[in-house]
């Protein structure tokens, strides 16, 4: 059986957003063996997370690219954000095809696949990426759900930014529209 391996980040600095993406598809490769790789602060939540549905294996900065070696797998998705060139040729020496999330790194132009759906426009010139939002992965408790109907009244909404609003978007949205919906009394649900 082939053997596709993820290597993610999960902590309360970069949030969950990129273990739940490594999630949904892996539940849809149920005819290989999937594996996870993990730093060892992000294992709990990984393991809490994924439920022991998959093999987790926890590494440290100096041991990922061994423990990766002794696994061999046939596709290593990376999404830890911006890889190094270091890291990506480490790979490449390995002949082990790669395909990363959301790396605008030194090391991704190394990769097999990158894909940036958060970027509808391209930010660098590599050609191994695949830019916008028609890539994005959408998780299967969303695919089943259904558009609300237009109202003429607005009564409540919903902000939420996802991972870690580093640019505290969340704020910055409140304070624009916090006195309008006071005026018309409606809800501001905020989820962070």
């Amino acid at each position: 059986m082939k053997i596709i391996a993820f290597n993610i980040i999960a902590s309360k600095n970069v949030g969950l957003g990129h273990l739940y993406r490594a999630i949904t598809l892996a539940q849809g490769l149920q005819n290989y063996n999937i594996v996870f790789f993990c730093e060892a602060n992000s294992y709990a939540v990984t393991k809490s997370i994924s439920k022991n549905k998959f093999q987790l294996i926890r590494y440290n900065k100096n041991n990922l690219i061994g423990k990766i070696k002794i696994l061999n797998p046939d596709l290593l998705i990376n999404d830890i954000l911006n890889t190094t060139e270091k890291y990506m040729n480490a790979l490449s020496f390995l002949h082990i095809k790669t395909l990363n999330f959301e790396d605008l790194g030194e090391g991704s132009k190394f990769a097999s696949l990158v894909i940036n759906e958060l970027y509808d426009n391209p930010v660098n010139s590599n050609n191994n990426v695949l830019w916008g939002h028609e890539y994005f992965c959408l998780r299967e408790e969303f695919v089943k759900s259904k558009p609300n109907k237009y109202r003429e009244k607005l009564k409540n909404i919903l902000i939420t930014f996802g991972g870690t609003d580093q640019h505290n978007l969340t704020l910055k949205i409140l304070n624009k529209i916090s006195h309008v919906c006071k005026e018309y009394k409606i809800k501001i649900y905020v989820v962070t």
